[in-house]
């Protein structure tokens, strides 16, 4: 493994950073204590930030170029994630850039289908609409996918859906235009009985019933229920429901044969490194019986051993990604890398706002809000728990 950049790669990086640090980092002073903001109010700026990304090219990065896109490989996408992630924005608020559109369009019963394409997979490529956000979690059934239980009838010549959704993310959840629903339809069958359907949002007997603050209300998930809701056949996408919603829910686990997007752990290290960043320079100035706290061994082993976890992070986030590149299989390195780098970013945060002691739990600061984040992502899209037994799982094989 080579692990050096190209010259390519390094002014991908360089031009990513200054977009970043123009576009991306002063809006955290200009919504500074705001955690969440919801459409529309936060439309003008992300509208204004898609535009810019788009100039410079960052637009589709994973979509292949029959398509349009530019086919970017793993490793300068995670470059892209990285340098981007940089900046503590609010929930609702986007980089601009956008990796692509969901492998679950690009099936072939949309694809192969007129209708569905010219409503679902072209817009979606265009940017003129948004979705389809994932709707797998159920309040009984989180880890534990395949005991799925709302409802899909065969009612001859359509689905009637009956059931509930969520905790689903906010930041994604009323906002969709559609979703990537899975529903069963024969509860004590388990996985084989779930297949996957396309949901639009507009539609009568689907209901967005609630938000649900998380800590401190700094992110939200919303709670969807589906009360007869009444869809076309064609709107059952894949028998195999299940595998489709695996396949929606990490890049090493994707299965479709168009270039992948990139994980979160990118996007971790980055918010991680910056945090240290700014430790380091509130650890410089703050006085503390005469000497700045940066002369304290106590804050000097906290950064110490932030550098450690960041770089293990940094570069598990890019042997995941080479090894994509490579046409290697990667969900055993990507179990790794979500175990490690959510719970190594969520101690990273906890030691920077350890340093700036008090200041660092104010809304002045938005370090609060990104180790709910990182605390979240423990959770979210595959607990760590589900990793370590697809780990452990994989270590036992024969």
């Amino acid at each position: 493994m080579d692990f050096s950049f190209s010259d390519e790669q390094q002014l991908l990086r360089q031009t990513v950073r200054r977009y970043t640090q123009e576009n991306l980092i002063p809006l955290e002073t200009e919504l500074r204590g705001r955690h969440w903001i919801p459409r529309p109010e936060s439309d003008p700026i992300n509208d204004a930030l898609r535009d810019k990304a788009k100039a410079l090219g960052f637009w589709n990065l994973n979509v292949p170029k029959v398509f349009g896109g530019l086919e970017m490989g793993s490793v300068d996408q995670t470059i892209i994630a990285e340098e981007s992630s940089r900046a503590f924005l609010p929930e609702g608020i986007s980089t601009g850039i956008r990796s692509g559109i969901s492998g679950i369009l690009y099936r072939s019963t949309i694809l192969d289908n007129p209708r569905l394409k010219e409503k679902y997979f072209d817009p979606v490529l265009r940017g003129e609409k948004t979705g389809p956000g994932l709707l797998q979690t159920e309040p009984q059934s989180g880890s534990d996918p395949a005991g799925i239980q709302c409802f899909a009838e065969d009612k001859g010549d359509h689905w009637l859906i009956n059931g509930d959704k969520g905790p689903v993310g906010a930041d994604t959840g009323v906002a969709e235009d559609f979703y990537h629903l899975l529903a069963t339809t024969n509860r004590d069958q388990r996985r084989s009985a779930i297949k996957s359907f396309l949901i639009d949002s507009d539609q009568p007997g689907f209901e967005y019933v609630r938000n649900i603050s998380l800590i401190g209300g700094m992110r939200h998930v919303c709670q969807i229920s589906f009360h007869d809701y009444v869809l076309p056949k064609e709107n059952m996408i894949d028998e195999e429901g299940f595998a489709a919603g695996q396949a929606s829910i990490g890049r090493s686990r994707q299965g479709y044969k168009i270039p992948v997007g990139v994980s979160q752990g990118p996007q971790l290290v980055a918010k991680c490194e910056r945090g240290v960043e700014m430790a380091i320079a509130w650890a410089k100035q703050r006085i503390t019986f005469g000497q700045p706290i940066a002369s304290r061994q106590a804050i000097q082993w906290m950064l110490a051993d932030s550098a450690v976890d960041i770089e293990a992070m940094r570069w598990m986030c890019y042997k995941e990604a080479w090894m994509i590149d490579q046409g290697e299989p990667a969900q055993h390195i990507g179990a790794i890398q979500k175990v490690f780098c959510t719970e190594s970013g969520t101690r990273v945060m906890s030691r920077v706002i350890q340093i700036f002691g008090a200041a660092g739990m104010t809304d002045d600061l938005p370090l609060g809000r990104a180790w709910v984040g990182m605390r979240h992502q423990q959770i979210g899209h595959g607990s760590v728990e589900m990793m370590r037994f697809i780990i452990a799982r994989n270590m036992l094989r024969d």
